[in-house]
């Protein structure tokens, strides 16, 4: 049998340090550095940040891209956002995590907060006249 003071000592650490380690965060962003032929960010929480069917929009991120799109919520935890297109070469976007974002249940979000990609430089997709050999005439 266990004595009282270890027993109070469990119970004290159960109830306030293991919910600092199951604190809500970012799981992942993607895409994020230099990637070509980006048409959508997609975002995973930890935790729900909204109740799935919930007509309120909640922006997760602070959005600073020359390119427009929309975000939308896939369901609780999955936050997307479609660009109107593929983004061409040369484009740089961030999004910050909005400060006071908390998840559906009150638990601030913790972890890395701000993510960018850009579509980096522009690339050769085709060389013509195909196969490599050019007539000098």
């Amino acid at each position: 049998m266990m004595p009282i003071r270890t027993t109070l000592a469990l119970l004290v650490f159960n109830l306030f340090l293991l919910p600092e380690a199951n604190a809500a965060e970012i799981e992942f962003v993607s895409p994020q550095g230099t990637v070509k032929e980006v048409r959508q960010l997609t975002a995973r929480f930890s935790e729900p940040i909204v109740a799935f069917g919930d007509p309120r929009v909640v922006e997760p991120f602070s959005i600073n891209c020359p390119v427009k799109g929309v975000g939308r919520w896939a369901d609780g935890r999955n936050w997307v956002y479609d660009f109107e297109n593929d983004l061409p070469a040369g484009v740089n976007c961030t999004f910050e995590l909005k400060e006071g974002l908390k998840a559906l249940d009150g638990q601030a979000i913790s972890g890395q907060s701000k993510f960018q990609f850009n579509t980096g430089g522009p690339a050769i997709k085709a060389i013509l006249p195909y196969g490599g050999r050019i007539d000098e005439n």
